[in-house]
């Protein structure tokens, strides 16, 4: 826009002189491009410049990005080792539970057998000392 506006206003300017009266036109379209070529270089190095900004930012993005998912795995990591040593103990616990039923079974079928024998020895004495 600012190139074309500029040409523009050199052409209207310059209509108004012949070229031949005027020793400085030359120079004057010369400067218009060099206006013109330094403002597009401006322009270049400011979005160069901010393509730089936005890519330091986006780096610094990720390298956060990579920290908590770092951060992230350890603590993964660290519940499954508690979940893998909570395992084991919850089988040792299960073994000796299964074990607690087994002896309470095993007592339960004595204390049967010892109330059985008694009554029979009872019946017996009873027998042996009304007969």
């Amino acid at each position: 826009k600012d190139l074309h506006s500029t040409s523009a206003r050199s052409d209207l300017l310059s209509s108004s002189t012949s070229p031949a009266d005027d020793p400085y036109s030359a120079s004057a379209s010369d400067r218009t491009r060099l206006l013109a070529g330094t403002t597009i270089l401006e322009d270049s190095s400011r979005r160069l410049e901010e393509s730089q900004r936005i890519a330091l930012e986006t780096e610094e993005v990720g390298a956060d990005t990579l920290r908590n998912l770092r951060s992230q795995r350890e603590q993964i990591e660290h519940a499954r080792d508690t979940l893998h040593r909570a395992d084991g103990s919850i089988d040792r616990a299960s073994g000796t539970l299964k074990k607690m039923v087994r002896r309470m079974h095993l007592q339960r079928y004595t204390t049967i057998a010892i109330v059985v024998v008694l009554v029979i020895l009872i019946g017996l004495i009873l027998w042996f000392k009304l007969s």
